[in-house]
């Protein structure tokens, strides 16, 4: 999504790539994940963490657990909504 494979790649410029993903409810996942995998977030009050399973995420939209995994996976900074905007998931 960086454009790394393009002749004028430079690290400190985003060149604008897009991602198309497609038929992301055909998504296979190995394991237990389905049932154990959970999701977290936190209010910022106390006690406030809360938890999500994946069985009720994949439920609700199968492209939102790729969109959540891409976002982590990318460097904490400004550039990231840029690059998330970039992504389009089809289920």
């Amino acid at each position: 999504m960086i454009g790394k494979h393009k002749a004028d790649f430079e690290p400190r410029m985003d060149q604008g790539d897009h991602v198309q993903v497609v038929n992301a409810s055909k998504m296979h996942l190995t394991g237990k994940k389905m049932e154990q995998k959970e999701y977290f977030r936190h209010t910022t009050y106390g006690e406030g963490l809360r938890t999500t399973p994946l069985k009720t995420i994949w439920a609700k939209d199968p492209g939102e657990m790729l969109r959540k995994a891409v976002s982590r996976m990318l460097p904490k900074n400004s550039y990231r909504d840029p690059r998330m905007n970039r992504l389009v998931v089809k289920n």
